[in-house]
């Protein structure tokens, strides 16, 4: 079946009770309007549908968002949400039109988020772009190379009237999916805990790639990032990093975390899982990186010299068999290989 924007439409007209809908793949989407009279929607999943170059969501009653795809949100109204899943992770994410900014304003008052790359990316560097007038236009050659005006984008101060402090009052979880993490990446991360405070949060989950194509334990010199003096996290208990490897940039995101979570319980580190023949020889995703014992034990005596404001924290640094999987995000579907 051909699933078109009139589909989606009639659809949501006739099934006046419908409360979950799934839109996975749809490449014949171009406006997803999800939006009735009544609408009953509680749960909205929309994956990997290329296409749609324009998203529109008027659900009040909608609790749970799961949205995989490029960014192009026009209007999001969910009053009632609870736990959103936004992620571009694969895909591009960094046009005037991907307003990740906008988004996060519409879903602040969820209890549970899960962000990518992106996200974090549009929020630390929106500020290079909150005083200037841009315009962006794209261009392509017919078959005699002659360039034509394709589509072009004009980026105003959008941001004048905006607080540029987006706060998270009510969250409880938070997962973040790290494409890389490098120094860039690190920024990234502290620039969104210092414009997106979330004061309440207690449990923090981030995922990192198991592939890297840099040398994770190089010699050579890293730029110093600097750290939000102002974060702290005062309810935060829970911290669990998956594929941790010991590289410089987890082990400054550790030790801050450490200083800066003053009732932490355990910090849980778990190292990528032993990659089996075939990923071991694949180049296509870069280097799968293994920790063994003797990098655990280095690792480990490093881990337990950083200072903690928290004392009674334990630092976990597990392998992979040995996750305690009671220790989950509510989003456990990443939607992304490379994890």
């Amino acid at each position: 079946m051909v699933v078109t924007d009139d589909t989606v439409t009639k659809m949501l007209a006739a099934c006046l009770n419908l409360e979950c809908l799934r839109l996975d793949t749809c490449s014949t989407l171009e406006l997803i309007n999800i939006s009735a009279p009544n609408l009953q929607l509680k749960n909205l999943t929309i994956l990997n549908c290329y296409d749609a170059c324009e998203t529109l969501i008027s659900a009040p009653k909608l609790q749970s968002f799961i949205y995989h795809g490029e960014c192009n949100f026009n209007d999001v109204k969910k009053p009632s949400l609870v736990n959103a899943f936004i992620s571009s992770l694969g895909m591009e994410h960094t046009e005037p039109k991907h307003d990740y900014v906008k988004l996060l304003y519409d879903i602040s008052h969820v209890r549970i988020l899960t962000i990518c790359t992106a996200t974090l990316m549009c929020f630390t560097t929106r500020g290079e772009y909150a005083n200037m007038d841009l315009q962006e236009c794209f261009t392509i050659s017919d078959e005699y190379g002659n360039m034509h005006l394709q589509e072009c984008f004009t980026i105003n101060n959008e941001y004048d009237n905006m607080d540029l402090q987006v706060s998270l009052p009510n969250l409880q979880e938070l997962q973040l999916l790290m494409e890389c993490i490098s120094s860039e990446d690190l920024t990234y991360v502290y620039g969104f805990f210092r414009i997106c405070p979330s004061p309440n949060v207690e449990k923090l989950f981030i995922q990192l790639p198991k592939f890297h194509e840099n040398e994770y334990h190089s010699s050579t010199q890293e730029p110093v990032v600097e750290e939000p003096s102002a974060v702290t996290f005062n309810h935060l208990k829970v911290i669990k990093m998956n594929n941790f490897k010991g590289c410089k940039s987890e082990m400054r995101l550790v030790k801050f975390l450490l200083e800066k979570a003053t009732v932490l319980e355990v910090l849980l580190l778990v190292v990528p899982k032993k990659p089996c023949m075939e990923e071991h020889n694949s180049s296509s995703s870069g280097t799968h990186y293994y920790v063994d014992r003797r990098e655990m034990e280095m690792i480990h005596g490093e881990l337990v010299s950083f200072p903690k404001s928290s004392p009674g924290a334990k630092v976990v640094l597990c392998e992979y068999d040995e996750d305690d999987q009671a220790i989950i995000p509510a989003h456990t579907e990443n939607y992304w290989d490379h994890f």
